[in-house]
């Protein structure tokens, strides 16, 4: 972590690598057994805790610290003013009991307390206390290298101490993760439970620091995964577990379904034992926020709706006026949504078009009708997904702790104000006003890509990663300038660092950077993908190569 000095609210850095990046090749260590997970003891504070103390400070030593201490299940390390944890693809006892006892516990001198995300979060919380103001944690690293689980551990250790209030707002947050993974999460090559949405949690505490509100927002949800997925991707969770289910119970001709490789939404590869556990999982946590068992099967109803959607294909025999190949599909679908198969087949093969008081028809071409199959499905599912997240902040709305002047006292420790947040977000972070309400974010994005071909959602996602990335070099490194210069090290101020502010302007900049011209093109009837890419090399400042 790193204190902003510039600013009225310090910011916080973690970042995250998978193995690979240190190791060379994708390295997963086996999962230690029972035995050697009884007789793990959480490390202790190491002399090379903090990899910016070693005398030759280079890439090559960094990495080979990194490595060492990663062989010998140090996960957690500092290099100067930022945390790095490794993943270890493992399952290691260092989130018991007794280690959340020693991440509160105070330690002479502070460098010689271990390293741990518990321990930083906690750091960063009793500093907001005596700053009275907000702090910012922010969080980055690509896909699968942990940044999900950290945050369930972050939220983990602020419900903990939370516990002595009056709400059951705490035990609240934890009941809604898996009914978020559930429906937003997928697993991907890279990584079996990939966040594949934006999940933004913020937490406010009352004066005296007791959780008071929670609120959830989401972004970015990649519905293109419904019907385009890579090689070894698949779908979203739900999916899969409510097959097994449905095929545990004997329900798949009820519903019209028969094996997953038949079904273009449900193919991909599914754990039956995760999946029907997860989906036990799943309905317990829906009931327990209030859905009703008419409502859950309405949820079963648009999901099955949507796997038979997806498996309409259509016969162009005609180019002029594409037909529906097999009308089994269509009829199904219509089932489930409860609505007049005529009335999906003309919305999929058609449009009608209002012209001075008269309806035009116009019939699409084949692509269009595969647009207008895939968009539909699209379309219900973000519905379907803004819809749980809306009844999942109804619950957390409910019993709310009062900000009142009680007796109670906050705990010595509790839990950081942790936040990595859209760009704008971040800035309001940094420049907010003394006085306001603390809270604390958490946001959750699927991490950075470099896909054969990336899809608009993760363009979208690369391009917030890069927004990130410009904020954690610009708070960073400005930071450290400052404290050269309030030690008097003025012939340092002149200090060059990496920046990707190119990047960024490339994409994000108005009017000619990359997303601004995307837009107005969009706008345009005759636009195609060549005319766009030939805008964008004409007018960007870099152009595409």
């Amino acid at each position: 972590h790193t204190q902003n000095t510039h600013t009225t609210q310090p910011t916080h850095f973690l970042v995250y690598s998978r193995p690979a990046l240190l190791v060379g090749g994708v390295h997963r260590p086996a999962a230690m057994d029972t035995q050697t997970q009884a007789a793990y003891t959480p490390p202790v504070a190491r002399f090379d805790d903090d990899l910016a103390t070693l005398a030759d400070l280079t890439e090559a030593r960094l990495q080979e610290g990194l490595k060492t201490r990663f062989e010998s299940n140090y996960i957690y390390t500092n290099v100067g003013d930022v945390l790095v944890a490794v993943n270890p693809f493992q399952a290691l006892q260092v989130y018991t009991p007794d280690w959340h006892a020693k991440c509160l516990e105070p330690v002479v001198p502070p460098q010689a307390a271990p390293t741990h995300i518990w321990r930083l979060t906690n750091k960063v919380y009793e500093q907001m206390l005596v700053d009275k103001a907000p702090h910012c944690v922010v969080i980055s690293g690509e896909s699968g290298s942990g940044k999900t689980e950290s945050n369930k551990h972050i939220l983990r250790f602020v419900v903990e101490l939370c516990r002595a209030t009056n709400s059951n707002l705490e035990s609240r947050l934890l009941l809604i993760n898996p009914i978020l993974e559930a429906f937003g999460n997928a697993a991907t090559v890279m990584n079996h439970n990939s966040s594949r949405f934006g999940r933004f949690l913020e937490l406010s505490f009352c004066e005296n620091g007791w959780l008071q509100h929670a609120q959830l927002q989401h972004y970015l949800l990649e519905k293109s995964r419904l019907t385009q997925r890579g090689p070894g991707d698949c779908n979203f969770h739900v999916f899969y577990a409510m097959f097994e289910d449905l095929q545990a119970d004997n329900q798949l001709d009820a519903h019209h379904l028969t094996s997953m490789e038949n079904h273009e939404i449900l193919k991909g590869n599914s754990d039956r034992e995760v999946h029907a556990h997860q989906w036990r999982e799943l309905l317990t946590a829906l009931a327990s926020i209030g859905f009703s068992i008419d409502e859950v099967d309405d949820i079963i109803a648009v999901l099955v709706g949507i796997i038979h959607l997806g498996d309409i294909q259509f016969d162009a025999t005609n180019p002029e006026q594409p037909v529906i190949r097999d009308t089994a599909s269509l009829n199904y679908a219509s089932e489930f949504f409860k609505v007049s198969s005529g009335g999906v087949s003309e919305g999929l093969l058609s449009l009608d078009i209002f012209s001075r008081g008269e309806v035009v028809k116009r019939n699409f071409q084949l692509e269009e009708c595969i647009d207008s199959r895939d968009g539909l499905a699209k379309a219900l599912y973000s519905r379907l997904f803004s819809w749980v997240i809306e009844k999942c902040n109804s619950f957390l709305a409910e019993n709310q702790v009062a900000d009142t002047a009680d007796e109670r006292q906050p705990r010595a420790s509790r839990a950081s104000r942790l936040s990595t947040l859209s760009w704008t977000s971040l800035q309001c972070a940094a420049s907010g006003t003394p006085g306001q309400q603390a809270t604390l974010g958490l946001l959750d994005i699927f991490g950075f890509e470099n896909f054969e071909s990336n899809g608009l959602e993760q363009l979208c996602i690369n391009i917030a990663n890069e927004l990130l990335q410009s904020f954690f070099n610009g708070t960073l490194f400005v930071a450290e300038m400052q404290e050269y210069e309030a030690e008097g090290a003025t012939d340092t101020l002149s200090l060059d660092y990496p920046d990707n502010d190119n990047i960024v302007k490339f994409f994000v900049s108005k009017p000619k950077g990359f997303l601004a011209l995307l837009d107005e093109e969009s706008r345009f009837p005759g636009a195609t993908d060549l005319s766009f890419l030939n805008k964008a090399k004409t007018e960007s400042a870099g152009g595409l190569g």
